[in-house]
């Protein structure tokens, strides 16, 4: 069985006797091995001869503290937190911590609250009981309320895991969820909530990833569900859910759809967002890539991995010096996609083309910053304003594309943020 610990802050009371017997009833009731006393330098002399003459510390190891100011709340909070610190490095874990704060000064008992909910203590108690004429509780008669304060970290741990949702980080979001359902709370609407913020951190998670069947399928759960459809109310995501369904049924039914290179382009904008420049700029690279296969799927239903000789002008073949595999198949890099596109009267090709070509040269620019990036051939990180200067580039490839189904899907692709998480389990 693991040791027990108790902090109590010590306050003087009318003269010190009777809430020394408050503390000592205290002290009985929890039966702690070690007791760390938060004086005053008024309570020692008033208030601990009391406690330290009854029978109820032999036995026991004990340690008194003096705070400095016993007016001075973040004073109070910053000492006790240290004390509370300490106990942990003695082997105190903040299950096996009780927090008594009946005595002391409003600012004292207030203190010692902030800093055991910051270390997440388990176990709060007081003394109550009746009172006299003067308010304070009847030697004899005190009773002795202890709680558990699962409510306020289960709260704390969502409005955590929220923060984290909105930070893409959905996996630490998922790991706080299954830490708050951990915790015993009596009302199921906060379960429900908790299952709901899981639940989208699951479906981003996954979309995120790329996994799209996967995020389909549990946005399509989520859906489904009563409870769930209350909530999708409550955090306004009604629409931006029934939008996601559906880019999320073109995705994963089809390798071919502009939806798939928005979302490549959004995904790149959150991995710029998180400083993740030279993921950001990977993905552009893969969007350049993506919507020339794209158009020659979608125009000329031709796929850049497998294409047969036959169907290709002979003079691109030898102009380009393109390889043929066996069977009479070729594959095309990035370049030789959009050379062939332009070969073949495509606008977007000849666009990729002139601004190859053009005295900027910004693609060409563009093309040797990530050639050079360590996640591509080279070993140079990749900054803010390179990264910038890429998705900028990146974007009006979209808009040459298709400019009026980019600006349709542009706002409504974005990944959801959540806020005033409070107002959704009142």
């Amino acid at each position: 069985m693991s040791k027990k610990a108790m902090i109590i802050s010590v306050g003087t009371g009318a003269n010190g006797k009777d809430i020394a017997h408050g503390i000592c009833f205290s002290i009985s009731s929890q039966n702690p091995d070690f007791l760390l006393f938060i004086t005053t330098k008024k309570s020692i002399e008033t208030t601990m001869p009391y406690i330290e003459s009854d029978n109820i510390l032999q036995g026991k190891e004990y340690h008194l503290e003096t705070i400095k100011d016993e007016n001075d709340i973040e004073l109070i909070e910053e000492e006790c937190s240290k004390y509370i610190f300490q106990l942990k490095e003695k082997g105190f874990s903040n299950k096996d911590i009780t927090v008594d704060f009946t005595s002391g000064t409003k600012a004292m008992s207030a203190g010692l609250i902030l800093a055991s909910f910051y270390h997440k203590i388990k176990k709060i108690s007081y003394i109550t009981g009746e009172r006299n004429g003067y308010g304070r509780v009847i030697s004899g008669r005190e009773r002795m309320i202890s709680l558990e304060p699962n409510l306020i970290f289960f709260k704390d741990l969502l409005s955590e895991a929220i923060d984290l949702f909105n930070r893409y980080q959905y996996e630490g979001g998922i790991q706080l969820v299954e830490e708050a359902k951990g915790l015993l709370v009596s009302e199921e609407k906060y379960f429900l909530v908790a299952d709901f913020i899981g639940s989208l951190c699951r479906i981003y998670m996954n979309w995120d990833r790329f996994f799209h069947r996967e995020a389909f399928e549990i946005l399509n759960k989520i859906e489904k569900d009563n409870n769930n459809n209350n909530l999708l109310l409550k955090f306004q995501l009604k629409r931006i859910i029934n939008n996601h369904k559906q880019f999320l049924y073109k995705e994963q039914a089809a390798n071919y759809c502009f939806e798939k290179a928005v979302d490549l382009y959004h995904n790149a904008r959150r991995r710029k967002e998180e400083g993740k420049f030279d993921d950001a700029v990977a993905r552009c690279y893969r969007l350049l890539e993506y919507l020339a296969q794209y158009q020659l799927y979608q125009k000329y239903q031709l796929e850049t991995e497998n294409i047969n000789v036959e169907k290709l002008p002979k003079t691109f073949i030898v102009e380009n010096r393109i390889w043929i595999k066996n069977k009479g198949k070729v594959d095309l890099s990035l370049y030789h996609s959009y050379q062939l596109l332009n070969a073949l009267g495509d606008s977007l090709g000849k666009y990729f083309i002139d601004q190859f070509n053009n005295e900027g040269k910004n693609l060409k620019k563009a093309l040797e910053i990530r050639n050079h990036s360590i996640l591509a051939h080279g070993f140079q990180a990749i900054d803010d304003k390179k990264c910038d200067f890429i998705l900028s580039l990146t974007e009006k490839f979209l808009i040459e594309t298709d400019k009026h189904l980019f600006e349709q899907l542009q706002g409504s692709m974005a990944f959801p943020k959540l806020s005033n998480f409070q107002s959704y389990i009142i």
